[in-house]
């Protein structure tokens, strides 16, 4: 029963991820191109996943869940592609990337009467490595144990 439980355990450990960080980008109502002031989140993620052999990395979108759902849900799409190509061009392969737009299904603040709400604007970029997979450590200066947060300027009334 032991080796059962031990078995299970060690299943457990080598199907978890080693690593895990997560990154957020804040857009602008109603854009979907990537603000230039996030460019160091996007080289920060590049540099985290360089550390790895086998990173991988989701891109989750999210609009402000107000308006029509087919709208918000394109937008989404439209951020996490932009966020995805970021990190293309920052170095990460295309193929370690998935995005999920969720359109307004999941807001990370609900408002009052359907107010649009700056923190649900967002693309969530979270990142790991398989088990065993971390590679060469490589120094990247902006990224400590804590998330990579830079807030949206603008509260919109």
């Amino acid at each position: 029963m032991r080796l059962i439980g031990a078995l299970a355990g060690f299943l457990a450990l080598i199907s978890a991820p080693a690593a895990a960080h997560e990154f957020l980008i804040y857009f602008p109502a109603g854009r979907m191109d990537l603000p230039d002031r996030y460019r160091r989140v996007i080289s920060d993620a590049a540099c985290w996943t360089s550390q790895g052999t086998a990173p991988r990395l989701v891109v989750v979108a999210d609009a402000d869940p107000g308006g029509e759902a087919a709208v918000a849900q394109r937008l989404s799409a439209h951020r996490a592609d932009a966020v995805a190509q970021a990190l293309v061009a920052a170095g990460v392969a295309r193929e370690a990337i998935t995005t999920e737009p969720r359109g307004g299904s999941r807001p990370a603040v609900h408002s009052s009467g359907g107010r649009p709400e700056p923190l649900n604007r967002r693309a969530v970029i979270l990142a790991s490595f398989e088990p065993g997979s971390m590679g060469a450590r490589r120094s990247c200066p902006h990224v400590g144990n804590e998330f990579i947060k830079v807030a949206p300027r603008e509260r919109e009334g």
